[in-house]
């Protein structure tokens, strides 16, 4: 349905542009308008054909067939991106078996991980693991959270987890440790196997190195945000999911919190409701990208270092002209 309609968009659009080309000499500006009109067509179409959808597998993205302002396109079918594959059902395995021979590059930390998973057993054989973690941090834990949100033994914060969010993409940024993480993960990108990284939801870690990625290759900055935030489509019933139901397993440990705490544990249940709303409406919104993440961790990129190239070199190990030469082509028309 979708791609009929960008189809019938397209068709429309073409025929307004060649009605004006009839009625206007100068043909320069037009042909520039309709080359616009055309790449945002395609992108959009290709936004959602990069998802793929297969089995129980989420948040799965393909992350070619993006276009750069050089004219030269980010490849496809080389890097993918995913929320985990721990449960992966046989649909979904069979999609990964027709992807030949890949690596899969884990973000996630150890607790963060089942121990108790076979990975050698769960993943088809033609994938390999390899386990560089970019850990989240622990003051976004659902202890750390209710303490802080509803002021149990610190200052109430409302705005406690968006606070802690731009703490962790900045650190993304200026994380140090992480840099040798990166280094190892752009020669893996840079390899001759496919790759993908997983994350547990493939929203926030994956959507930092995927939007440098991008950046770095310099893709219009329209796209790298349309793409960073799609996740919240892609995820739509993960969050939907949570809100259903780990949010009030979280109010449930919420309201014990409060009532073992010395200063609220005289409050009567219609006060605990009320106070634990704050929390509520944060768990309810905490999993959402959003741009002003991605924007403050590139804008810091510049900040602080000066351009994406000399970040790169620094943290990644590469140059931009070497990332262009590897991760993009020039498309044939």
């Amino acid at each position: 349905m979708y791609k009929k309609q960008l189809k019938r968009l397209l068709l429309v659009v073409t025929a307004v542009l060649l009605i004006s080309c009839d009625q206007n000499d100068d043909t320069t500006v037009l042909d520039e308008s309709l080359s616009k009109i055309l790449t945002e067509i395609v992108v959009q179409s290709n936004l959602a054909d990069r998802t793929k959808k297969a089995g129980n597998l989420t948040n799965f993205k393909d992350l070619g067939e993006l276009p750069l302002q050089s004219g030269r396109w980010f490849k496809k079918n080389k890097i993918f991106r995913t929320a985990h594959l721990d449960n992966v059902d046989k649909k979904g395995k069979k999609f990964l078996e027709s992807l030949g021979e890949t690596v899969l590059i884990d973000l996630r930390s150890d607790e963060e991980i089942d121990s108790n998973i076979d990975f050698s057993t769960v993943l088809p054989k033609n994938i390999t693991r390899v386990h560089l973690p970019i850990p989240i941090s622990n003051a976004l834990s659902n202890g750390e959270i209710i303490k802080n949100v509803l002021g149990i033994g610190v200052k109430e914060n409302e705005n406690y987890i968006q606070e802690q969010r731009e703490i962790q993409y900045k650190g993304f940024v200026t994380n140090t440790e992480l840099f040798e993480h990166y280094k190892k993960i752009t020669k893996y990108l840079l390899g001759d196997k496919k790759v993908i990284l997983q994350g547990e939801m493939g929203k926030d870690r994956i959507g930092f190195l995927t939007a440098l990625l991008y950046s770095s290759l310099n893709a219009y900055d329209k796209y790298v945000i349309d793409d960073y935030i799609h996740a919240n489509t892609t995820l739509k019933e993960v969050f939907k999911d949570y809100k259903d139901n780990e949010v009030p397993e979280i109010v449930e440990m919420a309201k014990n919190e409060l009532q073992a705490a010395p200063d609220f544990n005289k409050l009567s249940e219609e006060e605990i409701d009320k106070k634990i709303q704050p929390l509520v409406t944060s768990l309810e919104t905490s999993l959402s990208v959003k741009k002003e993440d991605i924007n403050l961790a590139l804008a810091l990129i510049i900040k602080e270092y000066g351009s994406y190239d000399v970040y790169l070199k620094l943290a990644f190990g590469i140059s931009q002209k070497e990332l262009e030469e590897k991760l993009s082509i020039k498309k044939q028309g």
